[in-house]
């Protein structure tokens, strides 16, 4: 079906302002008084009295003024606004005609803006779920973690003792409240299956201190912390929902926790987020006197984390102020145990977010980089578009329509196709965060949720809109010159002049810089990605599986007890059919490990307190399990406990670190400041292993569990053949334990993959994100050189027939290619610079400006910038100089 022509429209004259609008109605008021006066002059009176005549008849002339401007002020807006809905109606049916006369271009462009802006939208859900929204709790921004600190430490440790949060609990002028909250893991057994469970044991004012409340039941009372009282428990609403089938009946119960009765007391709210603990699914009270008494057998002992609310308009340095007071009052009670210590205050949502907001900010930045790509590309596209509709656009003067009505008619093209392309990258953002859920993994902090919320859809339409806008201008000013000036700009085959070529090469370049930047970008990460998987773990991941346990204290309360279990759990264990040998550990290698301070006999220490190294207890075949060298001396052996001495096994780093290269075996070793804690003989140097998931090899000490009786840990297995033999694992604990769950059953290499998970995804979605640079670019590239090819077709015809070859031809197109190519790296290379420093935290071994990673990056650009400008540069060659002359 025809199109049809718009109607023609005579000018509109201008809308009258209100005070032409006041003189008006003034002129015409004037003009009644005086012919009236006229008529009584007529009649012999006299023009004073012919005029207040004609007045007192007339009435409120000031009354009746005002009525009449406001009458036509009223009259004029209607008008103005019918006049203005009527154009509107008029320039979106008209946009609307205009998408569907190019289906396929309309469908790209949409599809571009809706990948960008899908993007963006998805991953500013993420960012404002995490970092913005406001905590669940009253007054959120008051709330704080008191770290403890250590002279000699490399950061702070969230971790204080009992007697510190008994001191801090004191009346002060600054903190309006201070609960604590220790993480553990217990076995909840429903129907004689036992699950292991992320528990949180709480003090008893955590609630008051957060301000909020259980959707059932109670919270516990005071009552609840001291020893001797009723054992009670809160769920989570996740708990409660799983497990009991949001049962409302559960309050008043009693459920098996580690093997005893607890009875449920209440269920927190479904928003409730445990603050330091975020994947707690039910929380105890907890035992201060039996933790007291804990840290009075070791001050190594420090389990506890402290959440507090600031009193209001307390600013943090006030608060640093009064922690250093209660460090120096315990230091000088106990200077054993708290020489060197301190106490920072953290927000509560850096301690609960720190770890995902690098990472998260970093693919923000590569997602608005990405549609300022998308709508650089669009930009350029509309522009050409633009000018091959220059007949058009002849047409519509021709008929009337002035340059102001042209540019409003382009933009709001643009403005629908924007809007269009933000409803389907809204639809696209809404898949995307279904799938960071599904990718994220344990990248997610727990107890965040992200939807698709309000913020989050508002940034979606103003990215749309904004967009829209964007690309818009500059082809509809370009578009109302074109059309206000005819064909004489550059004749009547819609080419484009120098000017908008040189305007579309500029978004080109761009393109090209934003596109070096998010290349830069992926290309770091994946060399820190790379790096990480080649690093010499120290050990091996072949053919080993692994899994945690912990034992309850009420079913296993004694050292006979735990080594009786678990003598009869590796005796199992070693009678797997294809298992070759096992051991245990409580410091996994990647999954982190304690911290401890290393005392050396007859070697004094810098500062006031001693150096922190990375601890861990082993079993006695932990290290030929791993496949951990022996460097020197001797791993852990059976009647090491017997001896008068305990025996401790250093990594290599430790000795290099300490003993300067000589060996230290036979040395004597404390850990921990505690004078009273008994010295340890170093009987062995193994070779050094990555303990945390940053890749770094740090100094660590090892003790044997024959000493250490942690009630638990991870258990690993070496084994023959391909197949892990995971069921029969299981199997060898239950055998044992029916109700003891076991936890994280898996190969050590899934583990290793898993800590690199959180590594992969940010380079997953940069790596996405610049593929789709990429491709946009060559689109752009393309784009440009097929424009003008066509706009010099006559000038390279002349050319050919004045005898210039077609490699020279060839050479000139693709150099016009290269050269917006060299000006988009000349701007992005800066720029990718100023960007890199803001990810330096995600690297590791690699520098934000590495020549390696930069330089593969612009060879990409330019073969990619020599492969699209190649097509219209090897058409340009068949331009037929005798066709170009006859004007064909």
């Amino acid at each position: 079906m025809t199109d049809r022509l718009p109607r023609p429209r005579w000018p509109e004259l201008p809308t009258p302002s209100r005070r032409r609008i006041a003189q008006d109605v003034d002129d015409e008021l004037a003009d009644w008084i005086t012919a009236r006066a006229d008529e009584w002059r007529a009649r012999g009176l006299k023009d004073a009295e012919a005029l207040a005549r004609a007045r007192a008849e007339f009435g409120d002339l000031d009354s009746t003024r005002r009525y009449c401007i406001e009458l036509d002020v009223h009259s004029n807006h209607e008008r103005r606004m019918s006049r203005y809905l009527e154009e509107l109606q008029q320039d979106v049916h008209g946009a609307w005609r205009s998408l569907r006369r190019a289906p396929l271009l309309s469908a790209v462009l949409l599809l571009t803006m809706a990948l960008g802006i899908g993007a963006t939208g998805a991953l500013y859900s993420a960012f404002h779920a995490i970092l913005l929204r406001p905590l669940p709790y009253r007054d959120a921004d008051a709330l704080v973690q008191l770290h403890s600190t250590e002279e000699g430490a490399r950061s702070p440790m969230g971790q204080v003792s009992a007697r510190m949060y008994l001191r801090l609990r004191e009346p002060g002028r600054v903190l309006a409240g201070v609960a604590v909250v220790a993480g553990s893991d217990v076995a909840l057994t429903q129907d004689g299956t036992p699950e292991r469970v992320r528990g949180a044991r709480v003090s008893a004012n955590l609630l008051s201190v957060l301000g909020t409340q259980p959707a059932l039941g109670n919270w516990f009372s005071p009552a609840d912390d001291s020893a001797g009282a009723e054992p009670v428990v809160v769920l989570s609403a996740a708990l409660w929902r799983r497990r009991y089938g949001a049962d409302s009946g559960v309050v008043g119960r009693s459920i098996d926790l580690n093997g005893s009765r607890r009875r449920v007391v209440g269920v927190m709210r479904a928003d409730f987020l445990p603050p330091l603990e975020n994947r707690a699914q039910l929380f105890v009270p907890l035992d201060l006197s039996a933790t007291l008494a804990d840290e009075e057998r070791s001050h190594k002992f420090r389990f506890l984390q402290i959440v507090a609310r600031t009193a209001p308009g307390t600013a943090i340095p006030a608060v640093q102020a009064e922690l250093d007071g209660v460090m120096a009052g315990l230091s000088r009670e106990r200077p054993d145990a708290y020489t060197g210590m301190g106490l920072v205050p953290v927000p509560l949502r850096d301690e609960m977010t720190g770890g995902i907001r690098a990472p998260l900010l970093a693919l923000v930045g590569a997602a608005v980089l990405l549609l300022l790509i998308t709508c650089a590309n669009v930009t350029s596209v509309w522009l050409a578009r633009a000018v091959t509709r220059r007949g058009e656009f002849a047409v519509r003067v021709a008929l009337g329509a002035g340059r102001g009505r042209m540019t409003r008619q382009l933009l709001t093209e643009s403005l629908v196709l924007s809007l269009l392309g933000g409803a389907a990258g809204l639809a696209l953002a809404l898949i995307g965060i279904k799938l960071l859920h599904i990718v994220g993994g344990t990248a997610i902090p727990a107890g965040f949720t992200l939807e698709a919320s309000g913020p989050a859809v508002l940034v979606a339409f103003a990215a749309s809109l904004l967009c829209g806008l964007g690309f818009g201008t500059v082809p509809a000013l370009v578009a109302g010159r074109l059309g206000t000036h005819g064909v004489s700009m550059g004749g009547a085959r819609g080419t484009e002049g120098p000017r908008r070529l040189r305007l579309r090469r500029g978004l080109v370049a761009a393109q090209v810089a934003l596109s070096l930047a998010l290349l830069v970008g992926t290309g770091l990460l994946a060399r820190t990605l790379r790096h990480l998987m080649e690093l010499d773990l120290g050990y091996r991941t072949e053919q080993l599986a692994t899994f945690s346990l912990s034992l309850p204290d009420r079913r296993y309360n004694t050292a006979e007890e735990q080594d009786a279990f678990f003598a009869a759990l590796f005796e199992r264990i070693a009678a797997v059919p294809g298992v070759e040998s096992v051991g245990m550990t409580t410091a996994l290698p990647m999954l982190g490990s304690a911290g401890a301070s290393l005392v050396i006999e007859g070697r004094p220490f810098e500062g006031d307190r001693p150096p922190e190294v990375r601890y861990g207890s082993v079993s006695d075949e932990y290290f030929r399990v791993m496949g951990i060298p022996i460097v020197s001396g001797r791993g852990f052996a059976p009647g090491d406990e017997s001896q008068a001495v305990r025996a401790v096994v250093v990594s290599a780093s430790t000795a290099r670190k300490f003993w300067h290269g000589a060996d230290p075996v036979g040395a004597h070793v404390r850990l921990g400041p505690d004078p009273r804690e008994p010295w340890s003989t170093v009987v062995g140097v193994v070779g050094d292993v990555v303990l945390g998931a940053s890749g770094d090899v740090e100094p660590a000490v090892f003790s044997s569990m024959r000493y250490d009786r942690w009630g638990g840990g991870d258990v690993v297995v070496s084994y023959r053949g391909a197949t892990p033999p995971l069921a029969e694992l299981r199997s060898a604990v239950t055998a044992i334990d029916p109700l003891l769950p076991v936890e994280g059953l898996r190969t050590v290499d899934a583990v290793h993959r898993d800590v690199l998970s959180d590594r992969r995804l940010p380079l997953q979605l940069v790596s996405a994100f610049a593929v789709l640079a990429v491709m946009l670019v060559a689109l752009g590239l393309y784009g440009v050189g097929s424009n003008q090819v066509e706009s010099r077709r006559r000038e390279l015809g002349v050319r050919m027939a004045l005898g210039a070859p077609r490699t020279g031809i060839l050479r000139m197109v693709l150099g016009d290619g290269l050269r917006t190519v060299a000006t988009g790296v000349v701007i992005g290379i800066p720029l990718s610079l100023l960007l890199m420093g803001r990810i330096q935290a995600l690297l590791y071994q690699v520098r934000p400006f590495d020549p390696l990673v930069l330089a593969a990056v612009v060879a990409l650009l330019v073969t990619v910038g020599v492969l699209a400008v190649l097509v219209p540069a090897r058409r340009a060659t068949q331009v037929d100089p005798a066709a170009v002359l006859r004007g064909e």
